[in-house]
């Protein structure tokens, strides 16, 4: 039997810009046309209320965010208490990085 292989049709053959040119007509037909959606404030109040309760329900994603979100803010205050110019701050990070190798 013979092996064919799918050539890409439709949108799928079509360039990137091909692409955007044709969706771009289509809202601006939309616009003109009066059926674009456009969303009210209470509209993106509920919206933004559906994604953030989707997001914080998953609980490994909101560990990860807030360990991240720690460091950062611990490396700030390192930053402003213990760099007292650039110089300090770099003979420090020097040293960390020379102590990190020994491990």
């Amino acid at each position: 039997m013979e092996e064919t292989t799918k050539k890409p049709r439709g949108f799928a053959a079509m360039t990137l810009e091909k692409r955007k040119e044709i969706a771009s007509k289509g809202g601006v037909a939309a616009q003109k046309a009066g059926t674009a959606h456009k969303f009210t404030v209470p509209e993106a109040i509920a919206a933004g209320k559906k994604g953030g309760a989707k997001t914080s329900s998953n609980r490994a994603f909101m560990a990860e965010i807030g360990r991240k979100g720690g460091k950062n803010r611990h490396k700030k205050a390192w930053i402003a208490n213990y760099a007292k110019n650039e110089e300090d701050l770099l003979s420090r990070s020097m040293e960390e990085t020379d102590s990190s190798d020994i491990r």
